[in-house]
This record gives structure tokens, C-alpha cells and sequence, in this order.
């Protein structure tokens, strides 16, 4: 009788790990299907900002980070430049800043969360840009960023060339050299 239990409770447990087995099996085989259908083989990273890509940097305008005046899409004119967003409450956006600072083009920085901690983050570590305040995130929205720090890279012509989020992707960007014709 002892061996009768222990061989149905050994049937058992197999049964139960072949339908653990079969469920993760079933769910990587939907995930990978999501990603070949969505168009992202697996294993290959997918840039959120991908899309923004080859587009005009979208129309909006800011208020300056000193309350002072209001900034538009176009202050930097027809000059190449970097759009980047950022938080007064961001630890990734406070390690970015050095990044930020070596670039060899001008700064747009969009701002967003509490304005005196951010104007006092920016001079600590000598950010020299136009700044904007975007009290409401509706220029986060507008552009299309989902997340902070971003980097945009524009060329001369409004064009984003580049797009990276994160200080290792910001970091990656500018050092690549990217080409803003």
C-alpha cells in the first residue's frame, strides 16, 4: 500500500513540474512571437525613442526657468543642438549633468518638478543653457519622452538625429560622433 502512495504522489509531482514546464515554455513563445510581430527580434535592445528619430522637433513653448520670459521650440534658431530633459528630483538626471556638460553643442534643457531645486542643481554643476520650466510635463508630452534624463540631438533644420535615454545612452550618443546633417 506504501508503495502505491509514494508512486502516485511521485506521478504527481512530475505532472505538476511538466505543467510548470509547459507554462514558461508557452509564455516565452508568446513573448518571443510579441517581439518578432511587433518587429524586435529577441535579444536585440529596443530604443523607446525610436520613433522620434527623423522627425521635427515638435512646437512648444516654456516658460524660462527663472519665470522671466517664455522660451519656444525654435530659441536655438538654425544651429545643431542637444534638447535635454531633465528633474529636479532625478538622481540619474544629477549624474548626467557632467555628460551634459562636456557636449560640444549647445543645451536646451526642459525641466520639470520643483523650479528652485532645479535652477540650484544646474548652477552647482555649471550647466551654461537656455533653460525651460515645463510645470505642467505637457512639453515631456509633446515630444514624446516618457522618462528623464533624454538627450535629444537636433540637426540645423529642426531634424531629431539621436535619441537616448538613461546616462549610459546619453554618454554612448555623444561620443559617437553622430553625424546632425
Amino acid at each position: 500500500m506504501v508503495d502505491n502512495t509514494q508512486k502516485q504522489n511521485a506521478n504527481e509531482r512530475l505532472i505538476l513540474l511538466m505543467s510548470l514546464g509547459c507554462g514558461l515554455l508557452v509564455a516565452l513563445c508568446i513573448s518571443v512571437g510579441v517581439r518578432l510581430v511587433s518587429g524586435h527580434p529577441p535579444g536585440i535592445s529596443v530604443n523607446p525613442l525610436a520613433e522620434l528619430i527623423g522627425k521635427p522637433v515638435p512646437n512648444f513653448e516654456v516658460a524660462s526657468l527663472d519665470g522671466g520670459r517664455r522660451i519656444s521650440s525654435d530659441a536655438m534658431g538654425d544651429s545643431p543642438y542637444i534638447l535635454y530633459f531633465t528633474a529636479s528630483d532625478c538622481r540619474g538626471c544629477d549624474e548626467t549633468y557632467p555628460v551634459l556638460k562636456m557636449a560640444r553643442l549647445p543645451a536646451f534643457v526642459i525641466g520639470v518638478g520643483h523650479q528652485q531645486t532645479l535652477a540650484k542643481k544646474l548652477k552647482n554643476h555649471d550647466i551654461v543653457a537656455t533653460v525651460g520650466f515645463d510645470s505642467s510635463r505637457a512639453v515631456l508630452k509633446t515630444c514624446g519622452i516618457s522618462g528623464v534624463p533624454t538627450a535629444l540631438l537636433v540637426n540645423e533644420e529642426g531634424i531629431i538625429r539621436e535619441a537616448a535615454m538613461g546616462k549610459p545612452n546619453i554618454a554612448r550618443m555623444f561620443a559617437s560622433e553622430v553625424e546632425l546633417q
